[in-house]
């Protein structure tokens, strides 16, 4: 089944249920692309520069009524923790013909590029590219030093050099 209403994402920063953050939820504007392409966020919007996905498609606030807006969120955090997420996050919804969210995808490990969505949905929170990078090693460090460790997390392992003359 196609889905052919709004397409958002939720992006997640920190390690719930003791400290977390919800970016703004964002939506894919579709308004500008030409009526014969179908309305589909895929490679050719991220990777290819000639395609007009690349260039016409925007991300956007997500406009959506807010007790659906409340409810994915409350969906999303809950799948973070179920999931076992760590650090940073992103689902990806698509609502149906009647408004009804559909999840498409939980991305564990969502791209850290400058452009990409976790990105868009910072600077739409007024959080800068830095900082959201941060954030995310902040939320690991804050993970790490709360784990008991009871063996380490590496070991270095050290060889004598063998010297040999270069022939």
């Amino acid at each position: 089944e196609f889905l052919t209403g709004k397409e958002i994402s939720v992006g997640i920063i920190g390690n719930p249920p003791e400290s977390y953050t919800v970016l703004p939820v964002i939506e894919e504007d579709y308004s500008r692309l030409p009526v014969d392409l179908p309305k589909i966020c895929g490679y050719e919007a991220k990777w290819e520069p000639d395609s007009p996905y690349f260039n016409l498609l925007r991300s956007i606030q997500a406009d959506l009524p807010e007790d659906v807006e409340k409810q994915i969120i409350e969906n999303c955090v809950k799948l973070f923790t179920r999931l076992e997420c760590r650090d940073y996050c992103r689902f990806d919804f698509r609502l149906d013909a009647s408004g009804v969210p559909r999840l498409l995808e939980v991305n564990p490990n969502p791209g850290w590029c400058w452009d990409g969505h976790m990105a868009k949905m910072a600077g739409l929170g007024n959080i800068s590219y830095p900082r959201l990078l941060e954030m995310i090693l902040q939320a690991a460090e804050q993970r790490i030093s709360q784990t008991k460790i009871e063996e380490p997390l590496f070991q270095v392992v050290r060889k004598e050099l063998i010297h040999q003359p270069v022939s």
